[in-house]
């Protein structure tokens, strides 16, 4: 009788842990439709920088340990139309982290890109770039759904040439599991591709009005050439003893030089 009075509270608690827990969601997600409506309503009376202000304060952007890509988008946008070019591009290049097969914002970017004053081209060899369109000709979800799939291709060639009653079942089993390692390899280094683009973190945004290169890591030291807001940073190495000042970067046409960390933004980590 003890027993089943014991199970019988412990089911009437667990029930009751659950109600609040979808209670607490339920809260949590008519804060966030609302405040993400107060932004849509400050953006669309033009109120740009009230919107970005509420844009971050919404509980997915403060909370969660990666912004949502409408979230990234949305700033973007705000930051536009505000006039802020170096912002607004931080945020579509950190967008396309997020979702890299969006036209909606490589558009939008190559907009904001046309207004800058600088023109770095970043030139791909031709086998990196033919690798980067065949990566991304699948959204992430696809490759995962085939890598799956393959893997599963794999256990059961596998099984068939060391259980198959007839040699050609075995062959076909053999032969079958060879083409299917050969692919899932393939689909491992897709995602890889995805993985290190996303987490790459040498690239950056100008983001003020306009960037002095140094010769050194200091104010005092020689002035070499400007970098103007917008301007996109490919190679770029934080100083260990200048960690919290200086960042060294290098440009396409052999260009080098430091630029204070004040100047720039890193796209990833999101912050």
């Amino acid at each position: 009788m003890k027993k089943q009075t014991i199970v019988y509270l412990l089911l009437v608690a667990l029930f009751t842990l659950s109600l609040g827990s979808c209670s607490s969601d339920q809260r949590a997600t008519e804060e966030y439709h609302q405040k993400a409506s107060k932004a849509k309503s400050l953006y669309d009376t033009e109120k740009y920088g009230e919107a970005i202000d509420s844009m971050k304060r919404l509980p997915l952007y403060a909370d969660a340990p990666m912004p949502s890509f409408a979230e990234m988008y949305n700033l973007g946008n705000a930051y536009y139309r505000k006039g802020e070019l170096g912002l607004a591009i931080l945020y579509y290049e950190r967008a396309l982290r997020i979702e890299p097969r969006s036209k909606e914002v490589k558009h939008n970017l190559s907009i904001a890109q046309g207004k800058t004053e600088d023109r770095v081209e970043y030139v791909r060899s031709l086998s990196s770039e033919l690798w980067h369109k065949f990566c991304y000709q699948l959204p992430l979800g696809a490759i995962y759904f085939f890598s799956l799939f393959f893997a599963v291709l794999v256990v059961a060639g596998v099984l068939l040439y060391f259980l198959g009653a007839r040699r050609l079942y075995r062959q076909w089993g053999f032969y079958g599991a060879l083409c299917a390692i050969v692919l899932l390899l393939l689909t491992f280094c897709m995602l890889h591709q995805w993985r290190s683009d996303f987490y790459n973190p040498s690239e950056a945004i100008v983001v003020v009005g306009q960037s002095v290169v140094k010769s050194e890591p200091h104010k005092e030291a020689q002035a070499l050439f400007k970098l103007n807001e917008g301007t996109k940073l490919l190679q770029v190495k934080v100083s260990g003893e200048n960690e919290e000042k200086w960042a060294f970067v290098s440009l396409p046409d052999g260009k080098e030089g430091w630029v204070s960390l004040e100047d720039i933004q890193f796209i990833y980590p999101f912050q």
